[in-house]
């Protein structure tokens, strides 16, 4: 079991925080205030048991990420790309949450 939370310390920093129960660690992450879909990738990352893990056409690993919006659309994601309208002008909010559950997912294969 896992619990994800976000808060805004001060202007301009908002820290992820996860605490895993068994290990008992807990990891920190600090993403700008300032960038709205930091707070949105914390949100969307606390459902990562629900993306659909796969492969892009060169083998890296890829995520299927339901749309906050239409229910039946997935983005796939990756660190550095993602299929939705948004990542086209910068990152978005599904590659912020895809990086946040890597780091994750190594912190807790170290």
């Amino acid at each position: 079991m896992q619990r994800e939370q976000a808060s805004g310390r001060n202007a301009d920093l908002l820290e992820a925080n996860t605490l895993f129960w068994r290990a008992s660690t807990m990891s920190t992450i600090t993403l700008p205030a300032s960038n709205p879909r930091g707070a949105k990738a914390v949100a969307i990352a606390t459902n990562a048991g629900q993306w659909l893990k796969c492969r892009d056409r060169s083998g890296r690993k890829a995520y299927g990420i339901r749309s906050s919006r239409d229910a039946n659309l997935v983005y796939f994601t990756t660190r550095h790309s993602c299929t939705c309208y948004d990542a086209r002008r910068h990152t978005c909010k599904h590659q912020i949450a895809v990086e946040l559950y890597c780091r994750l997912m190594a912190e807790q294969a170290a």
